[in-house]
C-alpha cells in the first residue's frame, strides 16, 4: 500500500497515463493506495485493474476530509472484502468524470463505491460527498446493498451517468 497522510506532510498522490495491473489472486490486507489527513489523490488517463484488498477499498481508501479525483480513466475487476470494491470513502470528497468503474465487486456494501461518515472524537463528524459525471458502472456487484454504489449520509450528486447490469444480493450470508 502507498499511503499520503496530510497530517505528515504528504500533499497529493497522481497518477496520469497509467496503466496499473494488480494481482487480483493475492488479496492485501490494505487498498493500493490510502489518503488520509486532507490529502488528495488524482488518477487521470489511467486504466487500473483487479486492485483488492480484504478490508474495504479494492483500489482506493480515503479518509479524515481527504479528496478523491478520478477522470477519463477506467477501473476494471477491483475488489474487496468489505465495503467499497474500488473506493471507500470515510468523510471525504469524490469527484469523478468520465470515467468507467466494470465488474467491480464488494463482499460488503458498494460493489465499487462505498461512503460514510469519518469520525475521531473529540472533533465533529465529517460527512462524505461524492460527485460524478458522465461516467458508466457496468456489471458491478456487491453480497449487500448498492450493486454499483452505497452512501450514508453526505451529498451524493449524480448527472449523465449510466448505471447497467449492477447486482446487489441485499444479504449476509451466516453459516
Amino acid at each position: 500500500m502507498l499511503a499520503c497522510d496530510g497530517r505528515q506532510g504528504c500533499e497529493e498522490i497522481t497518477l496520469d497515463d497509467v496503466e496499473l495491473v494488480c494481482d487480483a489472486n493475492e488479496p492485501k490486507p490494505d487498498p493500493t493506495f490510502e489518503v488520509s489527513g486532507g490529502a488528495s489523490f488524482s488518477v487521470l488517463d489511467s486504466v487500473i485493474t483487479g486492485c483488492s484488498s480484504s478490508s474495504s477499498g479494492g483500489f482506493v481508501r480515503a479518509f479524515d476530509n481527504s479528496l478523491v479525483t478520478i477522470e477519463a480513466s477506467t477501473i476494471h475487476a477491483s475488489q474487496s472484502s468489505e465495503g467499497g470494491g474500488a473506493i471507500a470513502l470515510y468523510g471525504s470528497t469524490l469527484n469523478i468524470f468520465s470515467s468507467l468503474f466494470s465488474h467491480c465487486r464488494s463482499l460488503g456494501s458498494g460493489g465499487a463505491i462505498w461512503a460514510d461518515i469519518f469520525s475521531a472524537l473529540p472533533s465533529p463528524a465529517i460527512l462524505s460527498s461524492i460527485f460524478i459525471l458522465d461516467s458508466t458502472f457496468l456489471h458491478c456487484e456487491s453480497s449487500l446493498d448498492g450493486g454499483a454504489m452505497f452512501a450514508k449520509m453526505g451529498t451524493l450528486i449524480l448527472d449523465f451517468c449510466t448505471f447497467n447490469s449492477n447486482v446487489a444480493q441485499g444479504k449476509v450470508n451466516i453459516p
